[in-house]
């Protein structure tokens, strides 16, 4: 697994500000190996209440279980976002040539998008 560097953290937290404008507050920062990348919902007016407190959404088998099509349909952007801002920015591109049932892992980085942090919840604001 390669590290995600500053830049391109950057251009993902400057199109989400982009596409969402101030309707929603994200926190995105990398984390402390610069493996993984953090996406953090603060506050939105979509209804993002069915998630617990810093909930990573869509680990596992990727499922949002209980959750609006609006929903879903937001926090798929999102992670589309994630995904390709850097390359759309002039950096690399991400890629996930990982095979788990060898045990094999090769991605360019993690993305864990999640609702509120550990130790600040997320906002309602205008449901």
């Amino acid at each position: 697994m390669t590290c995600i560097t500053f830049e391109e953290s950057k251009a993902i937290r400057n199109e989400l500000k982009t596409t969402f404008g101030k309707s929603v507050k994200f926190s995105v920062r990398r984390t402390f190996d610069m493996n993984v990348l953090n996406v953090s919902i603060m506050k939105s007016s979509i209804d993002l209440s069915v998630f617990n407190q810093g909930s990573q959404i869509g680990k596992g088998n990727g499922k949002m279980q209980g959750a609006s099509a609006e929903a879903q349909a937001f926090l798929a952007k999102v992670k589309e976002i994630a995904r390709n801002a850097p390359a759309r920015a002039g950096g690399s591109e991400f890629f996930n040539n990982s095979d788990t049932m060898r045990g094999y892992s090769d991605s360019s980085y993690g993305i864990i998008v999640e609702v509120g942090k550990y130790n600040k919840s997320w906002e309602s604001c205008g449901i």
